[in-house]
């Protein structure tokens, strides 16, 4: 059996350069990778960044998408940031 030929058949992760565009949130979001560690992997050393409030206003670096859904990925004072695609809009440039 050849298993490297079973692998080639999971999709790839689909990534869309998005450099500068800014987002705002429309509602108090949190990082997505940070949801994914508390709620699968809870570790009492773990330290979440902060929940970002409605209406702040992100620069986009990528937007990406794997099985559970779409993201943007953004940079914010606290570090980097994915952030549910439904949790935001894009704003006009």
């Amino acid at each position: 059996m050849n298993v490297s030929g079973a692998v080639s058949i999971l999709p790839k992760l689909r990534t869309i350069n998005l450099i500068d565009m800014q987002i705002e949130l429309l509602q108090d979001t949190r990082c997505a990778g940070d949801v994914h560690e508390l709620t699968n992997y809870p570790r009492p050393w773990f330290k979440p960044k902060p929940t970002l409030p409605k209406g702040t206003v992100l620069t986009v670096s990528e937007k990406w998408a794997n099985f559970f859904g779409a993201y943007y990925r953004c940079e914010h004072e606290n570090g980097t940031y994915d952030i549910p695609c439904a949790a935001a809009k894009l704003l006009p440039q």
